[in-house]
C-alpha cells in the first residue's frame, strides 16, 4: 500500500505543540520613567549593632523592582521588600540611612530623607546621655547673618547646653536651642548642626546637617547661568523686562543636556564651557543659577554623578560660588512633552535638582513654567515663544530679586 505524506500530520504536531511560527511582535518604547521617592521611612535600633529600616511602597508605571539602601551615602543592600534590618554596627553609634526606589528598566528615584539612628549602647548601665537635637533650622537673615533655632533635647539628669557647629567646627555652645551667627560672608553656603550636653559631660550625636545661605549684598546682584537653551530664553526674557542682573549679552550654549556639560569638562575645543567662562570674565559674579536640562538620546548618562562633575566645575572655576540648580520648565497640558527631553525628561531633571539640594550640594532655584503649549510655544512643541520667554523671564526675576533683597 502507498503510504501518505508526512508533511500534513508534522505541521499539525507543530501546531499543537505550539511552535507554529509567531506573528511579529511590535517592540514596546524604552521605559525611562523612574519610580517614586519611598516615602515614610522609619529607622529604629534594636540592639547595640543593629538598626532595623522600613518605608512605604513605591509606584512605577511598570513595576519596582527593588529598593537600595544607602548608610552614611554608601549603599549597603538591594532589597525587594519594603524593610531592612543593617547588622554588624558599632554600639552607641550614629548612622545616616536614605532608600531609593528602582524599575526592571534601571531607572532609579531619587533618595528619600535622610532619617538618622543611633544604636543602642554596649551596655544597659552606661546612660544614653542627652537626646539628639531635632528639627533644627537656619534662616538667613541678612547678608552677614543666620538665625538657627531647634527641638530641646531632653535627659533624666537635665541639659545643660548645646554645641554649635558649622562647617564642622563648634563656633558656640549656648543655654538655650537658639543661635545667631553672625560676621558671615554674603551669599555663601554653610553647614551646621548642633549637640546637646548635660551637668555630668555626656554628649549627645550630631543633629543631622542643614544647610543655609547668607542673602547676596548689592554687590554680588549679578547672576550667572549655565543649561540649554530654555535657560538662554529665560535669560532674553529677564533682559526684555528690562532686568540687568542677568548675564547681557546672553552667552550661547546650543543645546546643552547635563550630560553634554559633563562630557565637555576638558574639551578645550567645546562652546559650552567656553562660553560660560567667556561671560563670566566680562561680568563675574558669585551667584549662579544652572538650569538642568534633559536629552532624551543621553538619558542613560543624565546621572548624578555627572551632574555632580558638572557642579564640581563650576565651583572650581568660581571659587566660592553659590549655585542654584532648578530643572526645565514643564507644560500645560501635563500630558504635553518636550520631543528633545523625551517622555520623563523634566521630572528626571527635577529628581536629580532635588537630589543635589538635598546633599547639600547646591540650593534650589527658580521654578520655571510651566508653558502653556502651543500658545508660549514654537512650532517644535519645546522652545519657548515671546510669551514664554516673558513668563520664565519675570519668574527668575521675582526669584533672584527675593535672594539678594534686604530682609
Amino acid at each position: 500500500m502507498k503510504s501518505k505524506p508526512l508533511i500534513p500530520f508534522i505541521a499539525a504536531v507543530l501546531l499543537i505543540g505550539g511552535i507554529a511560527p509567531q506573528a511579529a511582535v511590535r517592540p514596546s518604547s524604552k521605559d525611562t520613567t523612574a519610580p517614586t521617592v519611598p516615602g515614610g521611612l522609619t529607622v529604629s535600633a534594636t540592639s547595640s549593632a543593629e538598626i532595623d529600616l522600613s518605608w512605604k511602597t513605591a509606584t512605577d508605571q511598570v513595576g519596582v523592582k527593588g529598593y537600595k539602601i544607602y548608610r552614611n551615602k554608601t549603599q549597603i543592600a538591594n532589597v525587594t521588600e519594603t524593610s531592612f534590618s543593617d547588622s554588624g554596627l558599632a554600639a552607641g553609634t550614629t548612622y545616616g540611612y536614605t532608600v531609593s526606589a528602582y524599575d526592571a528598566a534601571g531607572n532609579n528615584s531619587a533618595p528619600s530623607k535622610t532619617v538618622i539612628g543611633v544604636t543602642q549602647g554596649a551596655s544597659p548601665d552606661t546612660p544614653s546621655g542627652p537626646t539628639i537635637p531635632d528639627g533644627l533650622s537656619a534662616t538667613p537673615a541678612s547678608s552677614s547673618e543666620i538665625d538657627l533655632s531647634w527641638a530641646a533635647s531632653t535627659d533624666t539628669q537635665g541639659v545643660t547646653g548645646y554645641d554649635v557647629y558649622r562647617n564642622d567646627v563648634q563656633i558656640a555652645t549656648v543655654a538655650e536651642p537658639s543661635f545667631t551667627d553672625v560676621g558671615l560672608k554674603s551669599a555663601t553656603v554653610y553647614k551646621y548642626n548642633v549637640s546637646a550636653y548635660n551637668a555630668t559631660g555626656e554628649t549627645s550625636a550630631k543633629s543631622a546637617n542643614i544647610f543655609a545661605t547668607t542673602r547676596g549684598s548689592s554687590a554680588d546682584a549679578t547672576v550667572g547661568y549655565l543649561g540649554c537653551s530654555m535657560t538662554m530664553h529665560a535669560a532674553e526674557g529677564a533682559i526684555a523686562l528690562g532686568d540687568t542682573i542677568f548675564w547681557n549679552p546672553v552667552p550661547v550654549y546650543d543645546g546643552g543636556g547635563v550630560y553634554v556639560w559633563a562630557k565637555n569638562l576638558s574639551n578645550a575645543t567645546s562652546s559650552y564651557w567656553s562660553e560660560f567662562q567667556k561671560a563670566y570674565n566680562a561680568q563675574p559674579t558669585k551667584t549662579i543659577w544652572w538650569e538642568l536640562c534633559a536629552v532624551s538620546k543621553d538619558a542613560a548618562s543624565e546621572t548624578y554623578d555627572n551632574a555632580l562633575k558638572v557642579l564640581n566645575e563650576i565651583k572650581r572655576r568660581i571659587p566660592g560660588v553659590t549655585v542654584y540648580v532648578s530643572a526645565q520648565p514643564s507644560y500645560t497640558p501635563s500630558s504635553h512633552e518636550c520631543s528633545i527631553a523625551g517622555i520623563g525628561g523634566q521630572s528626571r531633571m527635577a529628581g536629580l535638582a532635588s537630589q543635589l539640594v538635598a546633599n547639600g550640594k547646591a540650593l534650589t532655584g527658580p521654578n520655571v513654567g510651566p508653558l502653556a503649549y502651543p500658545s508660549q510655544t514654537i512650532s517644535d512643541g519645546c522652545h519657548a515663544n515671546t510669551s514664554g520667554k516673558q513668563l520664565m523671564g519675570q519668574q527668575v526675576i521675582d526669584f533672584f530679586n527675593s535672594v539678594f533683597s534686604s530682609p
